[in-house]
C-alpha cells in the first residue's frame, strides 16, 4: 500500500486506555508488605514503547508519597486476551489493564463509538474533539461499574497489511480483514459496511503458532478431534476426517494402522494447507481455500471419496488417491452465511442411495435441520427432506445421517434432539403402508 492510497481507504482511530478495578486493600496486607501491589495486564509486547512508560509509571508509584505502590507489569499477553484481562479484573487477579477499544467494550460498550466506525475521522484533531466531548460521559459509566480511569491514550492509526495490493475500499473487500475478538459490534459495522472481517484473539494466536510449529499441517498422525472414520477393506485402508487445522483426510493401512497419505481441500497436499485462519473462511461467494470445520467423508461403491465441509455448506469429490475432482456448494442462493450460525452450517454428512450406480447423494444440513438430495453426477438439488421440530420426520441439531442397503436413512441429532430416527423411502412397501395409516381417521 503506498501513501497515496492509504487516506482512501477506510480509517480507524487506534485508542488504548489505562483502567484500574476500584479496591480497598486489605490493611494486614498492608502491614505485611508495606506496599500495596497492582497487577496490571497488557498486550503490549515487552520492550515496547508502551512497555516503558508502563515502567516510568510504575517507578514514579513506588516512589510516591506513604510507600507508594508497587506495580507488576504481565505484558506480551501473558494474561490472554483482552477479554480474559477484563475478567480477571472482575475477579481481583489483575488490579489494572492497558485496554483498546475491544477490551474496553466489554466493560462499557458505549467506547466502540471513539474505534469502530470506518470512514468516520479524517484527521486527528477531529479524533480529539470527540475524545473531548464523550471522554467524561465514558469515564462517570466506567465509574459506575467499578473502573477508574488514569489516562486515555493514542495509538494512532489503524494501519492495514497485506499480501497483495490493495489501492481502493473496492479492493479491501475482496480479502479477508483480522478484527479482534470478541468485538460483535465492529464484526458488525464492517459487515454492513461490505467488508469481510475475521475475529481473532491476541493470546489464541500466540498458542496457535507455537502449537503450529510443533504439529505443522504434514503431521502424519490425527492431532485434531476425529469427526469420521471409514473403513476400505477391499483396499485394506482406514479414512479418517480430523477437524485439525479446519480438516485434513488422513488414510492408514488398516492392518498396520501406518500413515499412507493424506490431503486438505481441492487436494492440497497436507503441508500446502494454511495456517491462516482468512484461508478457511469465505470471501464473498468465493468458497474458502481449506476446509472450514466439521469435516466428515463417506466412500461411495466407484471409489469416489466424499468429503463433507459443514461449516463451509459444501461437498468436494476426490479420487481414492486424493485429486480433487468436483465440488458442490449446498446452501441454496440467498441462505445465510456468517459467523452467528457458527459451525452448523448446511453440509454436515454425506451419505449415498441404496440403488447400485448410487446416483444421489444425501447430505445432512443442521444449520436448516432438513436433507437435502442432490444428483450425484453434478450436484443438483432434487428436493429435500425435514424442517426444524420436535416431531417424527423433523429434526432438532440434525448431525449425521446414513443408509442401509433397503435404502433406510438413519439421521442421529445432536443440541435438544438427541435420537436416532429411521426414515424409509415413500415408494417402498413399507412407506405406501405407513402413508396409508397417516390418511386413517
Amino acid at each position: 500500500m503506498t501513501p497515496s492510497t492509504r487516506n482512501r481507504l477506510p480509517r480507524f482511530a487506534g485508542y488504548f486506555l489505562l483502567v484500574l478495578l476500584m479496591m480497598e486493600f486489605d490493611h494486614a496486607t498492608r502491614a505485611a508488605d508495606r506496599v500495596p501491589r497492582i497487577n496490571l495486564g497488557t498486550l503490549a509486547p515487552r520492550g515496547s514503547s508502551f512497555h516503558q512508560a508502563l515502567q516510568a509509571m510504575g517507578e514514579q508509584w513506588r516512589q510516591a508519597p506513604n510507600g507508594g505502590a508497587r506495580l507488576v507489569i504481565y505484558p506480551d499477553g501473558t494474561q490472554g486476551g483482552e477479554a480474559d484481562m477484563v475478567r480477571l479484573m472482575r475477579l481481583g487477579s489483575l488490579q489494572a489493564g492497558l485496554l483498546s477499544g475491544v477490551g474496553l467494550s466489554d466493560i462499557e460498550p458505549a467506547v466502540t463509538g471513539l474505534q469502530n466506525m470506518p470512514m468516520v475521522f479524517r484527521n486527528l484533531d477531529e479524533v480529539e474533539y470527540a475524545n473531548e466531548k464523550l471522554g467524561p460521559m465514558l469515564e462517570k459509566r466506567l465509574a459506575d461499574k467499578g473502573f477508574v480511569v488514569l489516562f486515555w491514550g493514542d495509538a494512532g492509526w489503524v494501519r492495514y497489511f497485506s499480501t497483495k495490493p490493495i489501492l481502493t475500499p473496492e479492493d479491501l473487500k475482496q480479502n479477508k480483514i483480522f478484527v479482534w475478538a470478541g468485538n460483535p459490534a465492529q464484526m458488525d459495522i464492517m459487515k454492513r459496511s461490505g467488508y469481510n472481517p475475521v475475529a481473532l484473539e491476541a493470546a489464541e494466536m500466540k498458542k496457535l503458532a507455537g502449537f503450529y510449529a510443533k504439529y505443522p499441517p504434514s503431521t502424519p498422525m490425527m492431532v485434531g478431534t476425529t469427526e469420521e472414520v471409514r473403513v476400505d477393506e477391499a483396499n485394506n485402508e482406514i479414512y479418517v476426517a480430523e477437524n485439525y487445522l479446519g480438516g485434513r483426510v488422513l488414510v492408514f493401512d488398516l492392518a498396520t494402522l501406518a500413515f499412507k497419505r493424506g490431503w486438505g481441500a481441492y487436494g492440497k497436499k497436507l503441508a500446502d494447507i494454511s495456517t491462516d485462519p482468512a484461508d478457511h473462511q469465505w470471501v464473498g461467494t468465493t468458497p474458502p481455500k481449506d476446509f472450514q470445520s466439521h469435516l466428515t467423508i463417506a466412500i461411495s461403491r466407484d471409489g469416489m471419496v466424499y468429503a463433507a465441509d459443514r461449516a463451509a455448506e459444501r461437498v468436494q469429490a476426490f479420487t481414492r488417491e486424493g485429486k480433487f475432482v468436483k465440488e458442490f456448494v449446498v446452501a441454496l442462493s440467498g441462505t445465510r452465511r456468517d459467523e452467528r450460525t457458527g459451525s452448523r452450517g448446511a453440509a454436515g454428512g454425506v451419505t449415498f442411495s441404496a440403488d447400485k450406480e448410487q446416483r444421489h447423494l444425501y447430505v445432512s444440513d443442521m444449520k436448516n435441520n432438513t436433507i437435502w438430495f442432490l444428483n450425484r453426477a453434478d450436484g443438483t438439488v432434487l428436493g429435500r427432506f425435514g424442517s426444524m421440530g420436535d416431531n417424527g420426520g423433523q429434526f432438532f441439531g440434525l448431525d449425521l445421517a446414513a443408509t442401509d442397503s433397503q435404502g433406510y436413512i438413519y439421521t442421529g441429532e445432536v443440541f435438544s434432539g438427541e435420537r436416532v430416527q429411521r426414515l424409509v423411502p415413500a415408494d417402498s412397501p413399507r412407506g405406501k403402508l405407513l402413508e396409508q395409516l397417516s390418511r386413517v381417521p
